[in-house]
């Protein structure tokens, strides 16, 4: 057979004379030594890897600043949503107190419904100056 066993080899590597050693311990093949490197090579791996860290460290800084930028846009919209329904509901209240029929507690609709068509329209005015902007910007 060309070819040997591990078996075999390893009975061709341990000597013969076994005769007080103690068996069953680990045994150490040629990978498992402990290799010692020198100083400079020591310093080029640790820079190595602080140099790493680094960018890993710097990396993450610009992403948590990019999502801090993008949250604080968040947060200004939606305290511009606010102060906007709060200015409206204060509007409608008002209004609602002058449609009042202060003889019978009832609404007058058709003042109601003038008010939301006024609204609407607002609304859709606005909508069509900030699309005509952004057709301008994107030009």
């Amino acid at each position: 057979m060309l070819r040997k066993t591990k078996d075999e080899k390893k009975l061709e590597e341990e000597p013969d004379d076994t005769k007080g050693k103690k068996k069953g311990g680990p045994k150490k093949s040629g990978s498992d030594k402990m290799v010692k490197l020198p100083g400079e090579y020591k310093y080029y791996i640790a820079n190595k890897e602080l140099d790493t860290l680094k960018q890993n460290i710097e990396e993450g800084r610009e992403k948590s600043e990019i999502l801090l930028e993008r949250l604080k846009a968040i947060l200004e919209g939606t305290d511009l949503s606010i102060a906007e329904i709060r200015k409206e509901a204060f509007d409608f209240g008002r209004f609602l107190s002058a449609a009042e029929n202060g003889r019978t507690g009832k609404y007058d609709a058709e003042k109601l419904m003038k008010y939301m068509d006024d609204k609407f329209k607002a609304k859709e005015a606005l909508i069509d100056k900030l699309s005509l902007k952004n057709v301008s910007l994107k030009n």
